[in-house]
């Protein structure tokens, strides 16, 4: 049970944040659209992969 809800919790977190990068790079084409689109994915590693741990 706890499994199917964190797939569809990772589902809807993914189309939110894919929404929220793509809506604007939709007006841009070419090397500014590579450029946005590789500031997203180190956007992300930077906030999510390398937290640095706040417990003792």
């Amino acid at each position: 049970m706890a499994n199917s809800f964190s797939f569809f919790a990772a589902i809807v977190v993914a189309i939110i944040f894919g929404l929220l990068v793509g809506l604007p790079a939709l007006r841009i084409r070419g090397v500014q659209l590579a450029v946005v689109t590789i500031a997203a994915v180190i956007a992300v590693e930077n906030l999510l992969l390398r937290k640095t741990p706040t417990y003792g």
